[in-house]
């Protein structure tokens, strides 16, 4: 998370105050009272989650920090096999951990018997698949129709906002949520995606605050294809907002963060500025336009700084130029650094990826604040500071029509003090941006039965920036299984006898398109029937995905990124044989929103001379669809795969 990288400039110490007893220190299984699962509940895939409790319980410590203690507290009904090497093996996240208070686990069998996992039995594990240290443990002797049941409590570094998951493929019944704080702390928190609200309560008393939500059920959703999965899951998201031992202004806000990354990104030393300014004077700028002058800088900072998380900090602007790396946070201060010193007319925002959660523009934290872009407004176009793979010029669709916050420079009799935000949508790119056209001329080898196929095809946008970022660095077997797999024409049997391409640098990105020359030798879409034949034409596209929903969908559509495809096929219908089957190359399949057509699959032929020429279309245009629409969209997709199916009919004269 970006912000990450600023929570150092506003860690607080409450000092001068007396260290507070804690309410759930003393956490065990019959601190709650058991809570009955209703049997309309039922399991799903063999499991059903009866209870999950989450409790966040800030307090300070002796040194007058503040810290929490942390409980997640689980129980899980398995009813198959399947159910139990899902959930027997349990892994506990220690990385931030103070100190681990207490790892319980046992199994209750169908009959009630108890069973406990011993405590020598949890083994530590250290960087687990790089995503940090953790205390593992198995239920050992699990049978379908028992429970598994476990809680952990950590004593953990105090974290002043964050994001909970409450939902997954698994059903759960008995979802509750408490977090517990000093009085004089002010915490904002707000549920999503259908989670109950939470309610505030207090005990005057010990002087603690409660914010509690109970989910008395949340059904199970499994992942669909064209689906952002994760930022439909039912959630919350808290942040600190007030820390009245302090005082009383807001903290972790919006405009708070802008302050903040004016003194850490906009500032620099004069040894930072100087060897910006060394650089800028070796680039060939002289008489470039203004975008140009941009993108030569971009292209000078995505191949020469390397950017890496595995440095133990982010260095100086001038060691990040000497040592050619640095941080995600780093590369930012670089581009800002350099746009500053061409005086380019630019917008830092703060914003993340809709298909992991959606940007509330009204949840006023920092909260959704993971990724750095740079907005141009005079061009209407963004920079991802810290992503190769895209240039100027490419919307990439995780950050599309989605809020932000903006950030520019505001002066102070003439000079720059600060950062004024806006919180406002990044722009929506037009799907004809992003193209994909084949030309395919296709000629009957009637000897060896077989299709030969000269193809001319042109990608801009995100299909050319896919290749064009790394084309250069894959060696020539790679290369090789590449144009295998994006050329073949019907059950992965075509050779590929020659090809080429043009504008395949990272330099072209956004700039000019990728061009694939291509012939081919198509050898399973010819098929003799008596003295006809039959030619699998609609196969010459390639490979086209069929979209199958056995269950009724639950989730939006989310298309993931705006695209067309425009395809032509030149058939050349041999001497001595008419053609036929030809009514069925006709489609015409299209979703209409508010008054347009949103997407569609067309498709038309013509005969001339010795030429059948087919052409079709297919787009999208927008990027989400709600679940009503569903049905219409997965129509669409699947014309293209229905087109995949036709044949002609090639009958001697």
């Amino acid at each position: 998370m970006m912000t990450r990288y600023l929570l150092a400039f506003l860690l607080f110490i409450s000092s001068g105050l007396v260290a507070q007893e804690t309410v759930f220190t003393g956490y065990n299984w019959n601190t709650f009272p058991v809570m009955p699962v209703p049997d309309t509940i039922k399991p799903v895939n063999g499991s059903l989650i009866t209870l999950e409790r989450f409790i966040h319980e800030v307090y300070l410590n002796k040194e007058d920090y503040f810290e929490e203690i942390s409980i997640f507290h689980r129980k899980i009904r398995v009813e198959s096999h399947s159910a139990i090497n899902r959930f027997n093996k349990i892994y506990v996240p220690v990385s931030d951990v103070v100190e681990v208070l207490d790892i319980r686990a046992r199994f209750i069998s169908p009959s009630g018997k108890i069973t406990e996992v011993p405590k020598e039995s949890i083994r530590q594990i250290e960087n687990l698949e790089n995503l940090g240290n953790y205390h593992t443990f198995a239920i050992e002797g699990a049978e379908a129709g028992g429970e598994i049941e476990y809680f952990y409590k950590l004593r953990t570094k105090f974290d002043p906002y964050g994001s909970v998951t409450l939902q997954g493929p698994d059903p759960r019944a008995n979802v509750e949520i408490i977090h517990a704080f000093p009085a004089n702390l002010e915490f904002m928190i707000r549920s999503y995606n259908g989670f109950p609200g939470f309610v505030a309560t207090s005990d005057s008393a010990k002087e603690l605050s409660y914010l509690k939500a109970f989910g008395k059920h949340i059904p199970a959703v499994t992942e669909e294809r064209y689906a952002a999965y994760s930022a439909n899951l039912m959630r919350y998201e808290y942040t600190l907002t007030h820390n009245n031992y302090n005082n009383s202004l807001r903290v972790y806000s919006f405009s708070k963060v802008a302050g903040t990354i004016y003194s850490s990104v906009y500032l620099l030393s004069k040894s930072e500025t100087a060897a910006i300014k060394a650089v800028i004077k070796k680039l060939p700028l002289a008489g470039k336009s203004h975008e140009q002058q941009i993108r030569a800088v971009e292209h000078w900072l995505k191949t020469e700084i390397a950017v890496s998380e595995d440095l133990p900090a982010t260095p100086p602007v001038d060691e990040m130029i000497k040592l050619l790396q640095t941080t995600s946070f780093g590369i930012t201060r670089l581009f800002v650094g350099f746009l500053n010193q061409l005086e380019a007319n630019f917008e830092l925002v703060i914003s993340c990826d809709q298909t992991v959660k959606k940007f509330d523009p009204d949840f006023d934290g920092w909260n959704y604040l993971n990724d750095y872009l740079i907005y141009f407004p005079g061009l209407n176009q963004v920079i991802l500071p810290d992503n190769p793979s895209y240039r100027l010029g490419i919307m990439p669709s995780a950050f599309q029509s989605t809020f932000g916050l903006f950030l520019h420079p505001l002066k102070f009799a003439g000079e720059v003090k600060t950062l004024a935000y806006e919180v406002k949508k990044l722009p929506a790119d037009d799907y004809r941006n992003h193209s994909d056209t084949l030309l395919v001329q296709v000629k009957l080898n009637t000897n060896e039965m077989n299709l030969e196929a000269a193809v001319r095809r042109v990608f801009t946008g995100e299909f050319a920036a896919t290749f064009q970022s790394f084309w250069k660095l894959a060696n020539k077997e790679r290369q090789d299984e590449m144009v295998s797999s994006i050329f073949n024409m019907g059950n992965r049997n075509t050779t590929i006898v020659s090809y080429d391409l043009t504008n395949n640098s990272p330099e072209d990105i956004a700039v000019r398109p990728l061009i694939w020359n291509v012939k081919l030798t198509a050898n399973s879409l010819v098929e003799q029937a008596g003295d006809d034949l039959i030619v699998k034409i609609g196969e010459t596209i390639g490979e086209q995905s069929e979209m199958y929903q056995q269950t009724e969908r639950m989730l939006p559509v989310y298309v993931d990124n705006l695209h067309n495809y425009f395809r032509k096929v030149i058939f050349e219908i041999p001497e001595g044989y008419t053609v036929s089957n030809l009514n069925d190359l006709k489609m015409k399949v299209e979703m209409v929103r508010n008054g347009r057509v949103s997407c569609c699959f067309t498709s038309d032929y013509e005969v001339t001379g010795n030429q059948l020429v087919i052409y079709s279309t297919e787009y999208y245009s927008e990027l989400t669809y709600p679940v009503e629409d569903f049905e219409d969209f997965r129509k669409v997709i699947n014309a293209a795969a229905d087109f995949n199916k036709k044949t002609i009919l090639l009958s001697k004269k």
